[in-house]
């Protein structure tokens, strides 16, 4: 997202631009994009939106081929986040891999909490979107639905990797103070994950 939100800033993306879902970039998943016809077309605005809040993997793997991987692991090593690496789409096998961290994770959200990463008009448009996130069984599950949280979670299952990862990452926005969690597991179900995110 940052460095889509880059690539508009200086006029070489935009989200109004329409993408078509390609067989190569559906992928498994429960998102919106995943669940639609290969050849339909989406707003670059619209799949920002599925991404964050649904986890579509499709919708993500579209937004790749657009922004470029290079472009992306350009941004973050540009931004200081050394040990985030895109290596390969959503759901793809093979010799790379995506990896990142808890504290880089905390670092990038307290960047876009404190707007100093971006343009300013790019982080209401980006912690709008995650505020709206569906999965609410991590951060959010036993917090007074009142309290507003922008947070992103991520999935790994066992019985196609290997091995699990369950996270979830995000600002709680609270009356009296703001908190910035980030949480990571591994080797535990995604219930057992869940569980320990939301405690």
């Amino acid at each position: 997202s940052i460095a889509l939100c880059e690539g508009v800033e200086n006029n070489r993306l935009s989200l109004d631009d329409e993408l078509v879902l390609t067989e190569e970039n559906k992928v498994e998943g429960k998102g919106r994009v995943d669940r639609s016809k290969i050849g339909e077309k989406f707003k670059v605005e619209d799949l920002v939106y599925y991404m964050l809040t649904q986890s579509d993997n499709s919708a993500t793997n579209t937004l790749i081929d657009y922004i470029g991987e290079k472009e992306v692991n350009h941004t973050m090593e540009k931004h200081g986040y050394r040990n985030t690496h895109l290596g390969r789409k959503m759901q793809y096998t093979g010799d790379g891999e995506s990896i990142t961290t808890p504290r880089e994770m905390t670092e990038l959200f307290e960047a876009l909490y404190r707007e100093t990463i971006l343009p300013g008009k790019y982080y209401r448009f980006l912690l709008n979107i995650l505020k709206q996130s569906e999965f609410k069984n991590r951060i959010p599950r036993k917090l007074p639905k009142e309290i507003e949280i922008a947070h992103k979670g991520g999935t790994l299952s066992k019985e196609k990797w290997g091995y699990s990862v369950v996270h979830d990452v995000g600002i709680i926005y609270l009356p009296y103070r703001n908190y910035i969690l980030s949480v990571f597991t591994q080797d535990m179900s995604l219930d057992e994950g869940s569980g320990l995110i939301a405690d």
